[in-house]
């Protein structure tokens, strides 16, 4: 069996592009802490979607974005942007949002791996 990419690995594509853009579009560039959370968080979240389209065999990409979409969730509290209402939603709900895409795709992913090793 051929392993396919995954669509939840397209929609973490999309999320990670919007995180990387969010702190100009919410104007938090001059929180370092928050908008260098958002650029590094977005940009490994993007990286790792394209990787986890390109091997789609591999889970540890998965268990990746679940860390990253926790630690997006928690760190509207640590740079201290939790009352800036636009950009701490969009890091609750897209942090989030990959961690429940991420935790989606784990089976199928290991499924694949699973299918590697038995041919």
């Amino acid at each position: 069996m051929k392993a396919t990419a995954r669509w939840q690995d397209g929609l973490n594509l999309i999320i990670g592009a919007w995180l990387f853009v969010s702190p100009w579009i919410y104007g938090i560039t001059s929180n370092a802490g928050a908008a260098w959370d958002y650029w590094i968080v977005g940009g490994l979240i993007f990286l790792i979607a394209i990787w986890a389209m390109i091997a789609p065999r591999v889970t540890g990409d998965e268990w990746a974005n679940i860390v990253l979409g926790a630690w997006m969730f928690v760190s509207p509290w640590v740079f201290g942007f939790a009352l800036v209402a636009g950009a701490a939603w969009n890091a609750w709900i897209l942090g989030a949002a990959v961690v429940i895409l991420a935790l989606w795709a784990l089976p199928a992913a290991a499924r694949a791996l699973e299918d590697q090793h038995a041919h």
